[in-house]
């Protein structure tokens, strides 16, 4: 047997079988290690595993340890699989206690198999207390006496299954046992005694005060009719008896007592005095330190005055009475507020129990207070015969309840105060079990209950844990699997109800539950009924639903919601009579019957118990039918039949929505859309509103028709049969089935037109509801379209050239479009639209623009709501009301043509297979247009990618997953502007994406080499090239030099031609800033320009220096300078008043006072800087293709120690390379000589500058030297940079990027806020942008470093597998397809970052590029 595992782990992994199985053998696994993928829909890991019998199972998860390091870490998880049930069940509950002997059983369940029920669920089938309740177990190893004995019930059980076909579940009560029960007078530890739970003797101290109160109550209060009289009552009680107590004593500090104990201490110790580390504190601090300390304070449950304080270590602190005095009461002061909020919440639920109980129709209304009818139920039982005799600690014991809170903590343990707080709706005749965390801490419990689950399981096919909320996680685990030892396809539901989907979730997952039980008859409108029915259908998917596997959700993994029983109304509850009209009972009937999900019927509601039989009263028998009795078995044999066809029929699609009364269940087969609908007019409704409906497809046949009436005057004289249950006995049952009269008591007939069905229109699909009746019931099969209408052309057409793995006619469409007709097609952001063509994204009501104009833009949210099977998705909405999205696709591609058509190679064939593909959608009838369009969507998105990767030559064949979507932003965010219509470069979406600050020369070159080089697209890397060469400025002092190691980057991997591109003349024009213009005739001719500038030095103010050009910026800061230092060979330049390599940021908040201020200046020399500048000089000494560059002057040659003004890129190269390590190494212990090394707080690794204006921050750990790393591996000492490089990866890689400084450092902010202005100059106005964020790209560098340096000693591509493992998750989730500019810490999303930065994707490329992939 196959199922999918659903793993909650971050990381790539494997399964394996556990190592240590759990309690039994059975729960072993023949599992060989089995690998993981990653699920989007669930956000988790999943496998396909292969099990040998249904149940519970265990594996371990075997995950890579994370950045560098081969050896696997290994974690138990507690991993369950519930095999999928059988068919969906239709399950009939019945109070064993109300079924006789068993030699009757039979008999009375026959109808069951008429009526077409699968399963029996029985209450208890034990011996019960006194109070009669089916859920008091008095012994849960002893039969009722009906029964007589387990082997009799088992006898009868097979009788059951064999004669009537029916599954058996039985209820298992493991949270309490009858008050009145001997077992536990005979075994007390196995309750919540005072002895052994003393920490609720406050909460019976309440309790036997409302006892006493409640017995002396003045006859003036005694029967409260109002408001202000049950107020009267509690202000009596409060005052009178509530005021002896003092219960405040149990939660705090006897300050006298301690203030004694003080001064005998003081008489034995006369020179103690407080301790001198301490004397200087104030008051609150000195109590804090004494609250901090492991052993400062203890308590004592159940104790008066449990907080005991270590009084010599209190004296240390305070030497004086007065002091004292002032301690305990600050100790005390949380105390007393934390039992005032008790108190309060105590007397606020006694006073809605006394509300509730004694006014109006209550319970207790015009009964007085009295000993026997008590103020408030008790909370407690004394397991005395004698009921005047009082009980030892040990024999007061906890009432059981409920508590609508967390389930997860136990509502009488010691963290909890609900029975104080008088929150537990209790149970008087049940008192809780305790189990402890295990068999040692209550054998007597463990061994009880194992051997009574175990017989359980015996005997029948499954469970129903009751008050599973109240059962404690560990116990529940253990006795199932004790069941599932006997019986290891048990099935089971429970009775849960915990805060969240998300804790249901948890149960059912840890604890293996099938279904959990949800009850329709709570519901009181139509719409609230719709969504009920919605939210536990048990069908995957919607009507017309998007398609999940095309959402890349694999078609086995469901969605990720627990199972539901869906209840009619459920034993606990009254009769739908009670609350309702009876016709509600047809119609609500008919509804959860075809809702996919188990359905489940209280024994009774088939023949109209007008009452609800109570669980604790109800002690007559079920009747043995007779003709009239069941009057809906009929009905519900129609009900299951039409559900056994839906199961069988594979309607795994489900729809249900509410027009005014009349509600509408949709079940539809995916593949052909064939339908099952039913049609209720909703009896909750207050009038009728709704006269007819338009069916979504053309009805096939009539499956059943039925309405319910009742004769009034025959139900007002109604009188419960004194022996039997009975029921409704003037009420008529008209029912249809397949066009056919079979049965009827009743009068109604819907009309039989020749040419339709129920005065149904087939040209509209129209249905005329004028004759359904209040409660009536229509049930319909229905067909998609019409043969030879237009939806039906359209949807063949579809099949055709959409659906399936094979689209020729769509390849063929784009199999000529060039990049940037991609980049149109698919993407295009709000920005580039509006620069380009005048129009924006395209906005959905209610969701907001979407994030591109192109076809992606569609495909996200669209996938989104495959994923998460949501039809009520804005965007799903919008494209069912018009055609508006639809169009909208065919316009701007009409306008990119007429605008760009000269550059957009192929576009126009693409528009044209689009335009035919969204005409036969629109064809479609409107509820099936979101899920044909998502599919044309898709299709259209794949072929479109699969072109765009055929344009990458450089990319292997076996290119990863991840390695495609990275290579997929190079087509992203390079297109056609305004301004360059034959494609720029946008540095990052949607903040650079047009205009001015698209394109940035730094961020260009530094992703050249990753989205153009790597990928092989050539020609558009010479475009970038080509185009930033004409302007060569150096306002950014790195811009310059990451283009001239672009060159370098291009010569090695631009291909056959890369030389002569490099060298063969291009028309360039340089505008220098220092008033030098000259042509050059290639690109070597711009290096050596610019070699040569650096080396003359650059001195030149920004043009249009001031306010205008930077707001922010000092008036100094618009100075730049740059050169060479001859001694050392390293570039040099910038300033403490401006930042001119990419960390940027210049300070701008006057409130904070960093206004102005560079925060990251990195003047001097800066590591990468150098580095890059050797590279670009290694290359051109190793290629000769510049044999010398010009110094300025004798002068200069002179510093550099020659005789002539020409210096060869190799002497420059040994320059930098004979002093690089002695000036950027920071060695593991700086010798004393070293002056400032004190500032280095990570030591063992590189400067991240030379000569800084601050001195200290040359000596801060930044991710720069990783790039210098990667570029000029060769400057460095092998085993300093290994050492350098590990404990970069430990310190500075995040989940996505690198932090931007070493958290030691005192500098360090990693959280990046631009928006936020306040005092703290450190971040204010987001002044710590590289103080520590996480910026992907030098990632990129970092993983290329650890190739060079480690090569084959480690596994460096395991290492980089595990690095980038979050980089792969996010792009399969992230709506901008591409890696962020920067995240805060462990990953988290960054509102003022771009969320696709170009240099990311290409540095992480690139890494991948090296490792293969």
């Amino acid at each position: 047997m196959q199922t999918t595992l659903v793993v909650p782990t971050p990381a790539p992994a494997s399964l394996a079988p556990a190592a240590t199985p759990r309690t039994a053998p059975w729960l072993a696994t023949e599992l060989p290690s089995t690998p993981l993928t990653f699920d989007a829909s669930a956000r988790a890991y999943v496998a396909d595993v292969t099990v040998s019998s249904p149940g519970v199972h265990r594996y371990k998860v075997v995950m890579p340890r994370a950045k560098t390091g081969s050896c696997p870490v290994s974690a138990e998880h507690a991993l369950v699989v519930v095999l999928p049930a059988s068919p969906p069940r239709a399950i009939a509950t019945v109070l064993a206690k109300c079924m006789g002997p068993l030699d009757r059983w039979e008999e009375v369940l026959a109808p069951a198999q008429t009526g077409g029920y699968s399963t029996i669920h029985f209450t208890p089938v034990q011996a019960l207390g006194d109070s009669g309740s089916a859920y008091a177990i008095a012994d849960q190893l002893s039969p009722a006496p009906a029964i007589g004995s387990w082997d009799a019930l088992a006898a009868a059980a097979d009788s059951l299954r064999a004669r009537l076909g029916l599954e058996l579940v039985v209820d298992v009560v493991w949270n309490h046992t009858a008050a009145s029960s001997q077992w536990i007078r005979d075994n007390p530890d196995v309750c919540y005694s005072l002895a052994n739970s003393p920490h609720l003797i406050p909460a019976f101290v309440l309790d036997d005060a409302i006892a006493r109160f409640s017995s002396t109550c003045p006859p003036s209060l005694a029967t409260p009719a109002s408001d202000a009289d049950v107020d009267a009552v509690l202000d009596a009680f409060r005052s009178s008896t509530f005021a002896e107590l003092r219960l405040w004593e149990y939660f705090v500090i006897d300050v006298d007592g301690i203030v004694a104990e003080a001064h005998a201490f003081w008489a034995m110790h006369p020179y103690a005095a407080v301790a001198p580390a301490l004397a200087h504190l104030s008051v609150d601090e000195r109590v804090a330190h004494i609250c901090a300390s492991p052993s400062g304070i203890t308590r004592i449950p159940g104790a008066r005055f449990p907080l005991r304080p270590h009084l010599p270590l209190l004296l240390t602190a305070f030497g004086d009475e007065a002091s004292l005095r002032a301690a305990c009461d600050l100790i005390n002061l949380p105390h007393y507020r934390e039992y005032d909020e008790h108190v309060a919440a105590a007397f606020a639920a006694l006073r809605g129990t006394l509300a509730w109980e004694r006014l109006g129709n209550g319970p207790r209304a015009g009964v007085s207070i009295s000993a026997d009818a008590p103020l408030a139920p008790s909370y407690f039982t004394r397991l005395v015969d004698d009921a005047s005799a009082e009980a030892t600690p040990q024999y007061i014991v906890a009432n059981n309840g409920w508590v609508g809170a967390d389930p997860t903590v136990d509502f009488a343990g010691p963290a909890s105060f609900d029975y104080l707080r008088r929150a537990v709706n209790i149970w008087g005749d049940l008192v809780k079990l305790r189990y402890g965390s295990g068999p040692a801490d209550s054998p007597a419990a463990w061994k009880q209950m194992v051997a009574y689950t175990e017989t359980m399981a015996s005997i029948f096919d499954g469970f129903r844990i009751d008050n599973a909320h109240s059962t404690p996680m560990h116990v529940a685990e253990a006795l199932l699997d004790a069941a599932r030892a006997i019986r290891p396809n048990l099935y089971v539901m429970a009775e849960l109800f915990t805060p969240s989907a998300e804790r249901d979730a948890e149960y059912v997952a840890h604890l293996g539950i099938h279904n959990l039980i949800r009850e329709g008859l709570h519901v009181t409108s139509p719409r609230a009924l719709a969504d009920f029915l919605y939210t536990y259908s048990g069908a995957r998917l919607p009507v017309a639903a998007l398609s999940r596997e095309l959402a890349g959700v694999p078609p086995h993994v469901p969605r990720h919601k627990p199972g539901a029983i869906v209840y009619e109304a459920t034993h606990d509850n009254p009769a739908v009579a009670e609350l309702f009209p009876i016709e509600h009972a047809l119609g609500l009937a008919a509804l959860i019957g075809l809702t996919a999900s188990d359905t489940g019927s209280n024994w009774g509601y088939d023949w109209l118990v007008p009452h609800h039989l109570n669980v604790v009263t109800e002690a007559r028998l079920y009747p043995v039918p007779n003709s009239g009795a069941f009057i809906f078995t009929p009905l519900k044999a129609a009900i299951h039949d039409l559900a056994a066809v839906a199961a069988a029929g594979a309607y795994s699609e489900f729809h249900v929505e509410a027009c005014g009364d009349v509600i509408v269940l949709t079940r539809a087969n995916a593949e052909s859309q064939d339908g099952i609908v039913v049609v209720v007019r909703c009896a909750l409704a207050p009038a009728r509103s709704t006269e007819s409906i338009t069916l979504p497809g053309p009805i096939t046949r009539l499956a059943f028709a039925a309405s319910l009436e009742l004769d009034e005057a025959v139900a007002s004289s109604f009188t419960q049969d004194d022996d039997y249950i009975n029921g409704l006995s003037g009420a008529k049952l008209t029912l249809w089935r397949d066009h056919a009269f079979v049965y009827t008591s009743g009068t109604w007939e819907p009309p039989l037109p020749q040419q339709g069905l129920f005065g149904y229109d087939r040209a509209s699909s129209e249905l005329d509801l004028r004759l359904l009746p209040v409660g009536g019931v229509l049930a319909f099969t229905t067909s998609a379209w019409a043969p030879g209408s237009a939806a039906a052309l359209g949807a063949a057409w579809l099949a055709e050239h959409v659906d399936g793995d094979e689209h020729p006619s769509l390849t063929r469409a784009v199999e000529e479009c060039n990049g940037l007709a991609i980049n149109v097609a698919l993407y295009r952001c709000e920005a580039e639209e509006q620069n380009a063509v005048g129009r924006g994204v395209y906005h959905v009501p209610g969701a907001g623009p979407l994030v591109y104009a192109g076809l992606q833009g569609f495909d996200d949210p669209l996938r989104a709501a495959a994923v998460a099977s949501d039809m009520g998705a804005p965007v799903c909405a919008n494209l069912r009301a018009g055609g508006w999205a639809l169009q909208y696709s065919l316009d701007r591609l009409d306008v990119y043509l007429s605008k760009f058509g000269e550059v957009l190679h192929g576009l126009a064939a693409f528009r044209e297979w689009l335009g035919k593909a969204v005409g036969h959608v629109l064809a479609l009838p409107a509820v099936f247009v979101p899920r044909y369009f998502f599919a044309v969507v898709r299709a259209a998105v794949d072929a479109l990618t699969a072109r765009a990767l055929a344009l990458c030559p450089n990319l292997p064949p076996s290119a990863s997953t991840l390695t495609q979507r990275l290579a997929m932003t190079s087509f992203q965010v390079f297109g056609p502007t305004a301004e360059v219509p034959t494609g720029s470069l946008a540095a990052g979406l949607p903040h650079f994406s047009a205009g001015f600050m698209r394109e940035w020369g730094r961020d260009t070159f530094i992703a050249l080499r990753g989205l153009f080089l790597v990928t092989g697209r050539v020609a558009d890397a010479e475009k970038l090239l080509i185009n930033f060469a004409r302007t060569p400025r150096y306002n950014a002092r790195d811009a310059s030099w990451w283009f001239l190691h672009a060159l370098v980057d291009y010569d090695a991997l631009g291909g056959d031609g890369a030389r002569a591109f490099l060298t063969n003349p291009h028309a360039v024009v340089l505008d220098a800033p220092w008033d030098e213009s000259r042509p050059v005739v290639s690109l070597v001719d711009v290096a050596a320009h610019i070699l040569e500038a650096h080396l003359a030095g650059i001195q030149f103010r920004e043009t249009n220096a001031g306010g205008e050009l930077d707001a922010h910026m000092s008036d100094a800061g618009f100075n730049v300078s740059a050169g060479v230092a001859p001694a050392t060979g390293f570039v040099h330049g910038g300033s403490a008043a401006n930042c001119g390599t990419w960390m940027d940021k210049m300070g701008s908040s006057s409130r904070a006072g960093n206004a102005g201020v560079p925060a990251t200046p990195r003047d001097g020399s800066a590591i990468e800087l150098v580095a890059l500048c050797a590279a670009v000089l290694r290359w051109l000494a190793k290629t000769g293709l510049v044999a010398s560059l010009a110094l300025p002057s004798d002068e200069a040659a002179a510093a550099w120690g020659l005789s002539s003004c020409a210096l060869t890129p190799a002497a420059w190269y040994e320059r930098i390379a004979s002093n690089f390590e002695p000036a950027f190494y920071i060695p593991l212990k700086p010798a004393a000589g070293d002056g400032p090394g004190c500032w280095a707080v990570t030591t063992g690794v590189y400067k991240d500058c030379v000569g800084a204006s601050h001195g200290w921050t040359d000596w801060q750990l930044r991710p720069n030297c990783a790039v210098a790393l990667a570029v000029a591996p060769e400057l460095f000492d092998a085993d300093h940079a290994k050492a350098c490089l590990r404990t970069l990866t430990d310190t500075l890689v995040g989940t996505l990027g690198m932090r931007t400084l070493d958290p030691r450092d005192p500098h360090y902010a990693p959280v990046y806020d631009n928006s936020t202005d306040s005092d703290a100059y450190a971040t204010a106005a987001g002044f710590n942008y590289h103080q520590g964020p996480e910026w992907v790209w030098p990632l990129g560098y970092l993983l290329r470093a650890l190739a060079v340096f480690f090569g084959s000693e480690l596994d460096v591509g395991a290492s980089i597998d595990s690095i980038l493992h979050p980089h792969a998750e996010h792009l399969e989730t992230d709506v901008w397809h591409g890696m962020p500019e920067l995240v805060n810490p462990d990953g988290a999303e960054c509102p003022f970052s771009c969320p696709t930065q170009a240099w990311s994707s290409a540095t992480l490329l690139d890494a991948l590029h090296v490792r293969g992939l």
